[in-house]
């Protein structure tokens, strides 16, 4: 969990899960969906989710976001990131741009609860 604050004002938050912790969490939760169950089937144990990752809309575009996915690449350096971001019904263009940007690439495509999801992996972080 990495938090990001301006002035004292929290603007930003990143949630990432290892994969023991997945593992942890599928059982002891009645569903996980679709997304964890992909992961978890990569059997990676290098595996890093982002789970969730929000910057304040007026903090946005300044850097942010970048620096909390680079928090979590330097507490996990030898992880490998992956993140999901809604393809449908309405695509989250701003997210995926977001993570190509940063050099997450499309690696997947599924349904997971009413929303199309894809799942991206990150090759390099674009510094």
């Amino acid at each position: 969990f990495g938090l990001a604050e301006r002035d004292g004002e929290l603007v930003g938050y990143v949630l990432a899960y290892n994969y023991e912790q997945l593992h942890v969490a599928r059982e002891h939760l009645p569903y996980i969906g679709n997304t964890w169950t992909f992961l978890l089937e990569q059997d990676d144990p290098q595996l890093v989710n982002i789970d969730h990752i929000a910057v304040d809309p007026e903090y946005q575009l300044q850097g942010i976001g970048k620096q909390l996915i680079e928090y979590v690449h330097s507490f996990y350096p030898t992880g490998h990131l992956w993140t999901e971001a809604c393809h449908g019904p309405v695509k989250n263009e701003f997210a995926i741009t977001f993570f190509e940007t940063l050099g997450f690439q499309l690696v997947h495509e599924h349904q997971d609860i009413g929303c199309e999801v894809g799942i991206y992996q990150l090759s390099h972080l674009e510094v």
